[in-house]
């Protein structure tokens, strides 16, 4: 049987792997860099493209990495233009890849927003196919391929994975800024996620303590809930606007 999606050697490819928020501590606050804990890649995972990663396959890729003595990189949604951070630590283990990683301070109120906010669903690998068997369903497995680098992701198409702590994404109240990175990450355009985010701001009754430091501190309960519960609504009406469409 032939493949749903045959790889192509020598060509990148995406596997997104799913996040899981059902427990509220995996989000933490520590030291000036945002840490990331997360695996990465579930072996033996049947995904949408029908394909599957063995036990084993990452192995000579991060030997690759750890002779050239560099550090593979951390970006959003395969955004290769603007890297946030790097893995310092990538390991295979008996269930899959595992990757350990910091954001540089400069990326990390926009990315700890989008962790705040659960924009960011999971972990993705991009990497090139070097080996792989046709099984006799038709489905692929890699046994071999080199891994370029792992995105946090506002998609999921493989289940299993888990984005397990995020460590100095901050506990502060959200800014403008934070909300702004969450429309945009759901597609809308730089102006219109800017005036989206001073409605949302306005309607819930709050000023952005980054532009307005003297209202630091005065948020209460009740706003901080308005403010989650609009920009909720809006990202709802963003996903449901895009049912359908291929």
């Amino acid at each position: 049987m032939n493949p749903k999606y045959a790889p192509v050697a020598g060509v990148v490819a995406y596997r997104f792997v799913a996040g899981d928020f059902a427990n509220e501590s995996v989000v933490k606050t520590s030291g000036i860099l945002g840490k990331i804990d997360g695996f990465a890649c579930p072996f033996d995972t049947l995904d949408s493209h029908d394909t599957r990663f063995a036990q084993g396959c990452f192995i000579k890729s991060l030997a690759a990495w750890k002779r050239r003595e560099r550090t593979l990189p951390m970006y959003v949604n395969h955004a290769d233009n603007r890297p946030v951070g790097g893995w310092q630590e990538v390991t295979e283990d008996d269930t899959g890849l595992r990757a350990r990683g910091e954001i540089v301070a400069t990326e990390r109120e926009w990315v700890g927003g989008l962790f705040r906010l659960k924009v960011v669903l999971g972990m993705s690998i991009g990497f090139v196919p070097v080996a792989w068997r046709v099984e006799t369903d038709g489905t692929v497995t890699y046994t071999e391929v080199a891994l370029r680098e792992i995105s946090l992701v506002t998609a999921n198409s493989v289940p299993g994975a888990v984005i397990e702590s995020l460590r100095g994404a901050g506990d502060q109240a959200l800014t403008i800024r934070q909300v702004e990175a969450a429309l945009r990450a759901q597609g809308q355009s730089c102006n219109a996620a800017k005036a989206q985010a001073i409605r949302i701001f306005r309607d819930a009754g709050l000023r952005d303590e980054a532009a307005a430091p003297e209202a630091a501190g005065l948020r209460d309960g009740a706003g901080e809930a308005a403010l989650m519960k609009g920009l909720e609504q809006q990202l709802f009406l963003m996903r449901l606007s895009h049912v359908g469409r291929p």
